[in-house]
């Protein structure tokens, strides 16, 4: 597999530019503003977030009280790469309104991203910083013989102390 260099660098530079409409905890918070990495990358490729009124009988689908999900519906190249990808690992969720087969947006991002399970699980931890973000993306690019921005922050090891916080 082969990651998707121009992406995962659009959106670490996406993150770094817009800090306030990134939120690592969550895939999309309650009011749709702020995304994870993972969420970033789901709506920046073109899927497109299912919102509870779009759905009458998927209470299922959301988070009490959330008007959006952490579900999308993919682009259709995503979505058949999803199909190949996933099949036989897990069944995707399909909603039974419409019969629209929607999707994780951890899932399509993996997929989007070129990742492997594990790298997703990796950048996607909800306990990720920016710059430990940015080690991981540093770590592969150098896999990979890729050169990121200079301008980005230091990165910082996952379990390593962040100098600059005192946080992990």
């Amino acid at each position: 597999m082969t990651r998707n260099w121009p992406e995962l660098i659009y959106i670490m530079q996406y993150i770094l530019d817009h800090p306030k409409e990134w939120d690592q905890t969550v895939y999309s918070n309650t009011c749709g503003t702020a995304y994870c990495f993972a969420g970033h990358t789901a709506i920046h490729i073109g899927g497109r977030q299912i919102r509870r009124r779009e759905f009458s009988a998927t209470d299922w689908l959301f988070r009490e009280d959330d008007d959006y999900t952490d579900l999308v519906i993919p682009p259709a190249d995503i979505a058949e790469r999803l199909v190949q990808r996933f099949e036989g690992r897990f069944a995707p969720n399909s909603c039974i309104a419409d019969g629209t087969t929607v999707w994780e947006m951890d899932c399509v991002a993996e997929a989007a991203l070129g990742l492997t399970s594990d790298e997703a699980d990796e950048l996607f931890d909800s306990d990720n910083t920016i710059p430990q973000l940015i080690w991981y993306l540093r770590k592969w690019a150098e896999e990979d013989g890729v050169a990121l921005p200079d301008s980005w922050p230091e990165p910082n090891e996952p379990g390593s102390c962040c100098d600059c916080c005192d946080d992990y």
